[in-house]
């Protein structure tokens, strides 16, 4: 697999891993009416851990496409 498609994929599953979350929420919270604090508590599972794991794949594939491949 080149470099390009490599990163392509990275970058590709780290913006679906971060998201996916944020949409989940919206229309979840839209449709049932939350109070602000559980709000604040759904926002922090399901969105802020996403996005540490879509940055942390974010860096790896950075990573990986900066040492070419080579391990």
């Amino acid at each position: 697999m080149s470099n390009r498609a490599t990163g392509a994929i990275f970058i590709g599953i780290s913006a679906f891993v971060f998201a996916i979350p944020y949409f989940a929420t919206a229309i979840w919270v839209s449709g049932v009416g939350v109070s602000l604090q559980v709000f604040n508590e759904l926002f922090m599972g399901i969105c802020i851990v996403p996005l540490i794991v879509s940055v942390c794949m974010l860096g790896g594939g950075i990573f990986y496409l900066i040492r070419g491949g080579k391990s």
